[in-house]
């Protein structure tokens, strides 16, 4: 999945939800409690976003928020708090602690849509690489940059593949290194970093193809070119 929502009250997830789902960002998974979502973080791939409610049962949004970076594999990831406007020494300790930034609730959906879209701004190259970037990097014209996305596509698949049979560790080490190195080389920072999550993590051959699923869609929104660019013309008034 790539986002995560959490909240307990089932009316503002749904509607952080619909916020978030405008944003273009492929599948999401919803949770009610910050200790699901951790539950969730031990056998899955990481989200390329969290957007967190503060007050919940359990695990506060800000306990979730430390016990994420400080995790190095995941640290970077960005993380939306979700608060109230009375709650300002609650957002103060966040922004200490690494949160990319606020969205208040309840909801104005034109403020919260373009709080949400300048944080995705900022934090994508947390994310990814800018394609022109890759390009220049790679010394290719950003046409042929395709080229690379199709054929790193093919090889995501075929590891996907490999790992519906049987698989040596070393078979598995060895095409985790090769798919790492090619997310490197295209610019796919948080792709990358799933890989490192999976080095360390103990997965059944089913969960290390869900991760290969995740990296495949980090891929696709490249490709697609889901971008900073796009996100500052989304109309707000979009139904």
């Amino acid at each position: 999945m790539n986002t995560f929502v959490i909240d307990d009250d089932p009316v503002s997830r749904l509607a952080l939800a619909e916020l978030v789902r405008r944003f273009d960002l492929g599948p999401g998974a919803e949770f009610e409690t910050a200790d699901e979502a951790w539950e969730h973080l031990q056998t899955q791939p990481a989200p390329m976003l969290i957007c967190c409610d503060v007050r919940m049962p359990g695990m506060s949004g800000v306990e979730f928020l430390a016990k994420v970076k400080w995790t190095p594999e995941l640290a970077r990831i960005p993380f939306v708090l979700v608060t109230s406007a009375t709650e300002r020494d609650v957002v103060h300790e966040a922004i200490q602690l690494g949160a990319a930034g606020y969205v208040v609730k309840p909801f104005s959906v034109d403020e919260a849509r373009q709080r949400l879209g300048g944080i995705l701004a900022h934090s994508w190259t947390e994310i990814a690489e800018d394609p022109a970037t890759t390009a220049r990097r790679l010394g290719i014209l950003p046409s042929k940059l395709h080229t690379y996305y199709s054929a790193f596509r093919r090889q995501i698949e075929e590891g996907q593949a490999a790992l519906s049979g049987d698989p040596s560790a070393t078979e598995v080490s060895q095409r985790i290194d090769a798919l790492q190195t090619g997310c490197l080389t295209l610019g796919l920072w948080h792709a990358a970093r799933i890989f490192d999550r999976l080095k360390f993590l103990k997965l059944t051959p089913r969960q290390a193809r869900e991760h290969l699923v995740a990296v495949g869609d980090s891929l696709e929104l490249q490709r697609k070119g889901v971008r900073e660019a796009h996100w500052k013309k989304v109309d707000v008034a979009t139904p």
